[in-house]
């Protein structure tokens, strides 16, 4: 059964959803603290339930950035089977799901075994990719273990 509603983070005017419950924290992107051990997209860490979150931020392409843009004004701490992540955003909302939602599977022609957008969602006129968070990880190439 799919969520009533879904955490959308804004990069850059794209619209990435992920299930509520996928969104444990939100967070300042003023609050980064910096960490030189951490890989080279990793722009620093933010503190969570004890523990360090790795930030990282993407272009309109999905890809890591190494710098923070000053729109990138939110983290959102997400929950990921592999290993935390933290997706700093423009904007963070709440997506409900309505009558009117359409979910569209990926056509064949974007379809890709490590991509992280898992389907379409066509909702109050605007296209939203659905994301898969672990897929999203793993395309990540920081990767980082622990020591």
């Amino acid at each position: 059964m799919s969520p009533v509603a879904y955490a959308k983070l804004t990069i850059d005017e794209q619209s990435l959803l992920l299930p509520q419950d996928r969104l444990l924290h939100i967070e300042l992107a003023s609050n980064i603290q910096a960490n030189i051990s951490r890989g080279n997209i990793t722009l620093g860490f933010v503190e969570f339930d004890e523990h360090e979150w790795p930030v990282i931020t993407l272009d309109n392409n999905l890809m890591p950035l190494t710098s923070l843009p000053e729109q990138r004004r939110l983290v959102a701490c997400i929950d990921g089977t592999e290993q935390p992540l933290a997706l700093a955003c423009d904007t963070i909302t709440t997506l409900p799901i309505t009558a009117e939602s359409i979910f569209e599977p990926l056509p064949e022609i974007m379809r890709h075994e490590k991509s992280p957008i898992e389907a379409l969602l066509h909702s109050q006129g605007i296209l939203h990719f659905l994301l898969n968070t672990d897929a999203l990880i793993r395309l990540l190439p920081h990767r980082e273990t622990e020591e």
